[in-house]
């Protein structure tokens, strides 16, 4: 059945080259990103005369395809102005909409550029109704759904949302929820929600007592392939590729592959070709992931982190020929010189590859030299010498096909060509000059700016601004004219040749009241310096406004209140209530504010418990704390315990989601915001702040100098979380069930295993915690941020928080802690 033409295949270009394979393929939209501010830093990514140019010809063609600017990363405080200056590029160049997740970024699309519509990024974790509907209150008109969803989570959030919704069909997938990993900014300090991740989840590490090294984090690439359709039926707007830092090569096979089966032209054996294909160019072990039901254990490759390729046949025998040993097999593939092969190795972290430099053909019982071999035949490849002891039985693969290079050509247009025109009106006056048999000719161009332009954070509510005025005047050779018509026809002929100014002609007045006439070379003189001059004028008054804009947003900066420093108050947020059983009465005086995880179902002893300490501390002191990650139970189900508990008197919340966020709001309850929402930079902590949201905590991975500025910014509205066992990953998959640890047939039937202790290669020691929504791998050594309390005080930190969270801890631990 051919899905209904309203999926959309939205394709990866973190080059310019991927970008035209893409629509080459057929890629119904591209999303891309420019040198900053773009969540694959290191991919080529795009200049903004490349993005006008790619823009301009994606939208030329029919049917019109769409352009996405991935401006999706965190921004801190002294970035603001160069990330307003990449949205005000893009939307210079006509893009169709912005992908973002920092709250910040999003209130400046909305408030700057009212018509340019923005995207929620995967990176916003978005993984239930409520964040969907919370993402729709926001005015976001689509959202791109965490990965970790299932088909019928999908389904229900795509027809009761109200949005576009998005799903990644193909592609690389990350252990943790998107925008809950700080596994690489901890690690390493490459943040991976500013574009810089290290993958450090695709490392060999050991579980101590349980497993040698291997991959416990890499999860195989994502390939639904036949089950894209099931998406489009279920509502999803939008099929997603992941790959900007993918080659063209990839783009093209990937997007080919999709279109042809979306648009129900692929049988069973073109399939199977063209997955070959994509395969060799790069491929992981590929999954479904968690499309079918949360649990399932086959989604990690414990063994490869990397590229695999295609499977192409089994070492028979370990064959001399000429010098050199090598590999003889029946290939499942056809093979060539100069294509790439791996084996896989047992106990080495990676296959072993080594190119095709020659080929033989086993031919009347003798190998014959060939430059290619049909799929089926018997065939030996010479290995090099360095290689590893080979036995029979050993995997190849194909990692590299000269025939799938030559099978991926793509139409590349002229730079400059294709950028979208700006329109021009025209008014010449041809009269008689002051010497004889000369004339004067004055021209008056006027020229409006893009829509980038028009916004009123820009103009000042002054629109005439976006136009431009262009006059010159020339004294020329002239002579009478025999037929005016023809005359001014010769002159709009000239003017309507624009060249490659990105302009086109518009409006067009000619006065000749003397009937003069002008040879061609001259009016075509004239047009390259009036064309030329008003090109100038529109980029000086584009650069003029531009910089107009940033200088404000950085004056914003300037214009900060003076803080007005206060003792911080001291919190502490414990996931569960029986950590605080051996606090005393003193210590919980010395408590302003207990903040404790609302469980997933909350039961009746839990009920008992919370009651319990509100008896002893005070209602006022507690603080009920939605976690990052709620899937969706039973409909209704969450907002009805919630009410029972606002109804009990527990009248102040922490939301560590923008679905956490919707739900309170409902309740109307002091709403205070977890780091998950990252307050990063001011334009993000005003958003939350006009959400509705009494305070907010520093991100974890937040340099101390960036979070001065913040607080700075906002006294007494900031909590920093001084101590606490960072996640490093939160995670849907069960890590017991990947190692095949697990007695059960779902991660949540293994009876509360205990957690794994984890050595990654270079030593750091991590704990992986079963979780009620998968894992969390927390580190064991404390991120310790209380030397920057001081100094945060005196801007106006609003209060300091140990957390007792993501690992299972003793009462009595936590409360040596909280004491020292």
């Amino acid at each position: 059945m051919t899905v209904p033409l309203r999926t959309e295949l939205l394709a990866p270009a973190g080059t310019p080259d991927a970008g035209y394979a893409a629509l080459h393929y057929g890629a119904d939209a591209v999303y891309l990103g420019l040198t900053r501010f773009s969540a694959r830093a290191e991919a080529g990514n795009f200049t903004p005369g490349e993005l006008a140019d790619f823009t301009g010809y994606a939208h030329s063609l029919s049917p019109r395809r769409n352009v996405y600017l991935a401006l999706n990363t965190l921004v801190d405080n002294a970035e603001l102005a160069d990330a307003a200056g990449t949205l005000h590029d893009g939307a210079d160049a006509g893009i169709d909409a912005a992908i973002v997740q920092d709250l910040g970024i999003m209130s400046l699309v909305r408030d700057s550029f009212p018509d340019l519509p923005f995207h929620a990024s995967t990176q916003l974790a978005i993984h239930n109704l409520d964040g969907a509907l919370a993402a729709r209150d926001l005015g976001f008109r689509r959202v791109t759904l965490a990965r970790e969803l299932t088909l019928g989570e999908i389904e229900a959030i795509a027809g009761k949302s109200g949005l576009e919704t998005e799903t990644f069909v193909h592609g690389a997938l990350c252990y943790s929820y998107s925008g809950l990993c700080l596994f690489s900014a901890l690690a390493s300090g490459r943040s991976g929600n500013r574009g810089r991740c290290s993958y450090p989840c695709r490392a060999r590490a050991a579980v101590r007592g349980r497993r040698a090294a291997c991959h416990p984090f890499s999860l195989k690439d994502l390939a639904l392939r036949g089950r894209a359709r099931d998406l489009a039926n279920a509502g999803v707007l939008s099929l997603k590729i992941e790959g900007r830092k993918k080659s063209p090569l990839y783009v093209a096979a990937v997007v080919d592959y999709y279109r042809r089966l979306l648009d129900g032209s692929l049988d069973q054996d073109g399939a199977e070709e063209l997955e070959a294909r994509m395969r060799t160019v790069f491929a992981r072990s590929w999954t479904r992931f968690f499309l079918d039901g949360a649990g399932d254990p086959g989604v990690i490759d414990l063994d490869v982190a990397g590229h695999r390729g295609a499977p192409i046949g089994r070492i028979e025998n370990i064959v001399r020929i000429g010098n050199g040993k090598a590999a003889a097999f029946r290939t499942g593939l056809a093979l060539e010189r100069h294509d790439g092969l791996q084996i896989d190795i047992p106990g080495e972290p990676y296959p072993f590859g080594f190119p095709v430099a020659a080929l033989y053909a086993r031919e009347g019982g003798r190998w014959k030299n060939v430059f290619a071999a049909a799929a089926g035949g018997e065939v030996a490849v010479p290995v090099p010498g360095d290689a590893p002891p080979l036995e029979p039985g050993l995997p190849l693969y194909l990692s590299s096909s000269q025939a799938t290079k030559r099978a991926y050509p793509y139409h590349k247009p002229k730079p400059g060509s294709t950028r979208e025109r700006r329109m021009v009106d025209w008014s010449l006056e041809l009269r008689l000059g002051e010497t004889a048999g000369r004339g004067m000719v004055v021209c008056t161009a006027a020229a409006r700016l893009p829509a980038a332009y028009f916004a009123e954070a820009i103009l000042d509510g002054d629109r005439d601004a976006a136009g431009v005025r262009w006059e010159g005047g020339w004294e020329v050779e002239a002579f009478p004219a025999r037929d005016a018509v023809a005359a001014e026809a010769a002159a709009k002929t000239a003017f309507s040749r624009l060249g490659d100014f990105g302009l086109v002609a518009g409006v067009w007045q000619f006065g000749n009241p003397d009937r003069l006439f002008l040879r061609a070379k001259t009016w075509n003189a004239i047009r390259r310096e009036a064309v030329a001059g008003l090109a100038a004028a529109l980029d000086v008054r584009k650069e003029d406004l531009k910089e107009k804009w940033i200088r404000s947003i950085r004056v914003d900066a300037e214009a900060a209140e003076a803080p007005t420093p206060a003792a911080p108050l001291r919190s502490i947020y414990v996931e569960r209530l029986e950590y605080l059983e051996c606090f005393m009465a003193d210590d919980c005086s010395r408590l302003d504010e207990i903040a404790i995880e609302l469980p997933s179902a909350p039961g009746p002893k839990w009920i008992r418990g919370i009651e319990s300490l509100a008896e002893m501390v005070g209602r006022k002191k507690i603080r009920l704390a939605l976690p990052p990650i709620a899937r969706d139970t039973a409909p209704g189900k969450k907002e009805k315990e919630l009410r029972r508990l606002r109804d009990a008197g527990f009248s102040r919340w922490l939301a560590a989601g923008i679905g956490g966020w919707r739900l309170l709001r409902a309740l109307d309850v002091e709403m205070s915001a977890d780091w998950p929402l990252y307050a990063v930079n001011r334009l993000a902590a005003s958003q939350l702040l006009g959400m509705g949201f009494s305070s907010f905590t520093l991100s974890p991975e937040d340099s101390e100098d960036n979070m001065a500025a913040t607080v700075r910014a906002f006294p007494g509205k900031a909590v920093l979380a001084a101590w606490m066992h960072p996640p490093m990953f939160i995670s849907a998959s069960c890590v017991h069930a990947n190692l095949g640890l697990c007695r059960g047939a779902r991660p949540d039937a293994c009876g509360q295993p205990p957690p794994l202790a984890i050595v990654m290669r270079d030593g750091l020691e991590l704990t992986a915690t079963p979780a009620p929504c998968g894992t969390v791998v927390s580190r064991d050594l404390p991120l310790d941020l209380s030397d920057r309390a001081k100094r945060l005080a005196e801007l106006g930190l609003a209060a300091t928080r140990m957390d007792f969270r993501w690992r299972k801890f003793a009462a009595d631990e936590v409360l040596r802690r909280w004491r020292s």
